[in-house]
Order: structure tokens, then sequence, then C-alpha cells
């Protein structure tokens, strides 16, 4: 699935209506749109890039202890993925401390870094033996039909004198086939072994008996993110905040990062797929972790 990927140069200037995340390893909460508070303290309000519709992806948790933050088209900071500009601490705005009342200081010389994937698929429990790394979208969808997403990056090295300030993981939901439009968690995971877009099946990782999963459907550690859906979203950015899971893997040389793409619960009745592009799909809305790094 390699077609497209020299069409990304550009990638951080790349088209997202609306980028909401959420924390890594929090105390769970659901939070409403706009400005309001997260389990930490934190305050959000998103606005749409130009052009774009807004799409609320409601963030689970906050990402910092009574931080607040706000995130705006073409204001303060530096440029983030379609053109918008995050501010609290991703592009040189302050970050207000909670009960502490310290702030950060600026990200000095912040650089970007726009990862495309290297391998992505989706595995399907209804057919368990097929491999899907050839299509253009990345099926994923709860229940007794279930189908996951897999992903393979190569993190780079960190840059000489610099240290990661932030790092997310981005993707572009094409279409939700439930009419209702009801609303829907992701959990990310790291899986236990590269992704294979020809071997990887909801069976094998790899060819052949020793190349099984020790689970069904993919092996896997602990969740590192989650996004809620809004109810309503039928399409648009969605964004999985990994920056502490990132800084415990980042060194001097490149390693590789396997991920895997679940909903969490009870799917809506079916048809109810949520379909994701992939690196054979829309060159603008392929995979990518976008790494932001600041001056030591």
């Amino acid at each position: 699935m390699l077609s497209r990927r020299l069409r990304l140069i550009g990638w951080a200037c790349l088209g997202l209506a609306s980028v909401v995340s959420c924390s890594v390893f929090p105390d769970e909460a659901t939070l409403p749109p706009q400005a309001v508070a997260g389990s930490g303290g934190d305050s959000m309000a998103a606005q749409a890039g130009a052009g774009g519709d807004t799409v609320d992806m409601m963030p689970v948790g906050g990402d910092g202890a009574g931080a607040a933050t706000t995130a705006a088209a073409g204001e303060g900071g530096a440029p983030g993925v379609g053109g918008t500009r995050a501010a609290a601490g991703e592009g040189g705005a302050l970050v207000a401390a909670g009960a502490g009342g310290q702030t950060t200081a600026p990200c000095v010389n912040l650089e970007q870094q726009a990862v495309i994937v290297t391998a992505d698929t989706w595995i399907d429990a209804a057919k368990p033996g097929t491999a899907h790394g050839n299509e253009a979208v990345l099926s994923v969808v709860a229940g007794i039909n279930e189908r996951r997403a897999l992903l393979g990056f190569t993190l780079p090295a960190v840059p000489a004198g610099k240290v990661l300030n932030r790092a997310s993981l981005a993707l572009h939901l094409e279409m939700d086939a439930d009419v209702k439009l009801t609303a829907r968690r992701l959990g990310l995971h790291q899986l236990d072994e590269d992704v294979s877009e020809s071997r990887s099946t909801w069976t094998n990782y790899a060819n052949g008996a020793s190349g099984r999963w020790v689970t069904l459907g993919g092996d896997f550690g602990p969740e590192l993110s989650s996004v809620l859906l809004q109810a309503g979203t039928s399409s648009g950015s969605v964004t999985f905040t990994l920056t502490a899971p990132v800084r415990k893997l980042i060194g001097p040389a490149p390693i590789p990062l396997s991920l895997i793409v679940l909903e969490k619960g009870s799917p809506p009745a079916a048809p109810a797929e949520l379909a994701f592009t992939s690196s054979e799909g829309d060159a603008s809305g392929i995979p990518a972790l976008i790494l932001d790094y600041c001056d030591q």
C-alpha cells in the first residue's frame, strides 16, 4: 500500500475539519464539546479550520492536570494538521497549571514531523482467514462480526537537540454506516507483532501455525488512548493523543510501532461499520503519526 506515500510531503498541511484528542491513561470521564472540564480540570474549545464544517470528537479525560487548552484555526502557536494551530504548549503558547499555579515554558523552535503509515489493514472476525491489505478503507466495528484496524509505523530517531512535546495519531473517518449516527467509542492499543498487509488476518499475524495470534483478533497491551465520536458524526478527523507512550519508546534510532484500533462497547444495529481512509485511499487522509519537537 505504498502507491500514494510520496504525495504526503505536505501532510502537515492536511485539512482536518476538527481535531479533539483524548488523554493517555486517564481516569475516564466523558466530556461534552466546547469548554468543559476534564478529569484533570482541563477545558477545551475547538473551532473548525477555514472552510470546514465542525466535527466534534469528544475526548475521554484530559491532556494534563488542571491545564487549560484552547485550539482554534489560525490562532497562535505552530501549524498543526490541516492548517489548524494549537495553543497550550503545542506551538509556543503557555500552559496554565492547575492548583500549583505554575506555567510551562513555551515551545522553542517547534519542529513537526508527519510519519506516514508503513503498513495498514483491517481484520474481520466473520472472515478470519482473509487479509484486507489492498483495500482503500480500514473497517472498524464491534460485535459478533467484529472488525479492527491494524497500523504499522516506524518511529524516527529524535532530532538532535530536541525533545518530544506532543505525539498523536491522525485518522480520517470517511463514513459511519450507522443511519442513526450513534455516539461511538474507539480504543487504541499497541500490538505485540508487526503488521503485514498480505498476512495479517483475524487468526494470523504471519503465515502458518507459528504465525497465529495467541488471542484471535490480535495480541495487544493496555489501552493507550481513546476517542469518543459524538452522536451525529458521519465523517471527519479523529485524533488519538499518544505523547506519553511515544516518549517511552523513541530514542536515538528508529524503531517499529504497531497499533490496533477497535470499537469499545456494543455497536449500533447493523450496518454500523466505521470506514477510515487507508494508505490505498485518498492521500489527504492516510493515517499518520504527528510528532512535535521543541528545543531541549
